[in-house]
């Protein structure tokens, strides 16, 4: 049971109800990233935990005519110029501020950019968590500069943070041994599937059930490199083990 769970199923009546901001994230409601899907699934369950959520989002990724509260969220818009490399760190210098003002209970900086200015935020006497969703100084779109700023990012909002959340067990592990702190792996969830009962989808390629692979993939900006290729094998029919283990 986490900490939040714990504060939740509290028996004090008169508790206020824990108030968390979220930073880091471009915006939400569907605003499209891996970060803001985590943020956004996340909010909705503090939010059914009796938290107050509040994101401080940017303004080029979500209109002003969406209003300021989506399904009991508060949503901040904060100004920021839509330029690569730099908006991120320009929106979290002006949330922290903002955080700075609005005293949540908890900031919780998301990816490893943002964390940069973890410094800022302890030193504003806010309470910090940070979640590192991925290393990415290691993606090759960004130059030496951005992969350096990066990196210190990671290890300033490893060192500073009050709490630190990776979000597999390898990413928390790895963490552990660079900055030897405590890292808690929560891992990226889904909300429950909607089990179909129909199989016209497959009938329209050609699929019947059990005998086929979905394979799911995302398109990279940086060029390919011959060391993360994936060797091709030759095909082979698939016996009734293989389809059971499918």
């Amino acid at each position: 049971m986490t900490a939040i769970e714990r504060w939740s199923g509290a028996s004090w009546p008169a508790r206020k109800p824990l108030r968390v901001t979220m930073l880091g994230l471009r915006g939400l409601p569907d605003v499209q990233g891996g970060v803001e899907n985590h943020a956004q699934n996340l909010s909705l369950k503090l939010v059914e935990l009796g938290c107050e959520v509040e994101v401080i989002v940017r303004s080029p990724y979500v209109a002003r005519a969406s209003g300021r509260t989506w399904c009991d969220i508060r949503l901040v818009r904060l100004w920021s110029p839509r330029i690569k490399g730099v908006e991120a760190f320009l929106h979290t210098f002006l949330g922290v501020l903002r955080a700075a003002w609005s005293r949540p209970d908890i900031l919780h900086i998301h990816a490893v950019g943002p964390a940069l200015f973890t410094p800022l935020a302890r030193a504003c006497g806010l309470r910090v968590v940070v979640t590192h969703h991925v290393l990415n100084y290691e993606n090759e779109k960004w130059g030496l500069a951005a992969r350096a700023l990066l990196r210190l990012g990671e290890r300033v909002g490893m060192t500073f943070a009050n709490g630190r959340i990776a979000v597999s067990a390898a990413l928390a592990s790895q963490m552990e041994r660079s900055y030897r702190v405590p890292v808690r792996a929560i891992p990226n969830g889904i909300g429950s599937p909607r089990k179909m009962q129909s199989t016209a989808t497959l009938a329209a390629f050609g699929l019947q059930p059990h005998y086929y692979v979905l394979t799911v993939a995302r398109v990279e900006e940086a060029p390919a490199r011959p060391d993360r290729g994936v060797r091709a094998r030759e095909p082979r029919a698939l016996d009734a083990g293989d389809r059971r283990r499918l």
